[in-house]
């Protein structure tokens, strides 16, 4: 077993645990369809988890080849799939409040915003002024910036606008910068 295979599986766990939790919440809202307002919003932040769970799993592969690893950078990496899990943990509630998603949201509204913007800004910092890299920073930080701005507003056309404006850029992002992998 290489040290990315040993790494890559802890990450592997994190991101199966918070992709379950985006899917149960799609589930939830075919279930509870008829009891949660504002669907659309929610099935929008979920398509939004999902995306971003995957593209940074997929994205790691680019680790594959590294030699060695050090536990700073094993923390550093495994930060984005633990904040990603936790955001998708606070937007997705158990499935005994699941009929309440509309109401809880507003409780978990902020956390939920931050740990989503959490993973997004150190990590393209670090690529940009370490390697000159700054072409993930083009796009993420413009999407951490979109999140931190809608935290102190609790009108709905403002979330709405908020994660049309994120998908809108990772999105073009994604087209635009396609992960190729290489075997």
């Amino acid at each position: 077993m290489s040290l990315f295979e040993f790494v890559v599986t802890l990450f592997s766990i994190v991101i199966a645990l918070g992709v379950a939790r985006v899917l149960s919440g799609f589930a939830g809202l075919i279930e509870f369809r008829r009891n949660i307002q504002h669907k659309p919003l929610f099935t929008l932040w979920l398509v939004y988890l999902l995306l971003a769970q995957i593209v940074w799993w997929f994205s790691i592969w680019d680790r594959s080849r590294t030699e060695s690893m050090t536990l700073g950078l094993t923390i550093i990496l495994f930060y984005v799939p633990a904040c990603l899990f936790i955001a998708a943990r606070l937007l997705v509630p158990s499935d005994s409040e699941m009929h309440e998603m509309s109401t809880r949201f507003e409780t978990v509204r902020v956390p939920f915003l931050l740990f989503l913007a959490a993973p997004i800004i150190p990590g393209p910092l670090i690529a940009g002024f370490g390697l000159g890299d700054w072409v993930i920073a083009s796009y993420l930080l413009p999407i951490a910036a979109v999140l931190l701005a809608s935290v102190p507003f609790t009108n709905i056309r403002v979330q709405y606008g908020a994660v049309v404006a994120v998908l809108l850029i990772y999105i073009a992002f994604t087209i635009q910068y396609r992960y190729e992998v290489t075997l």
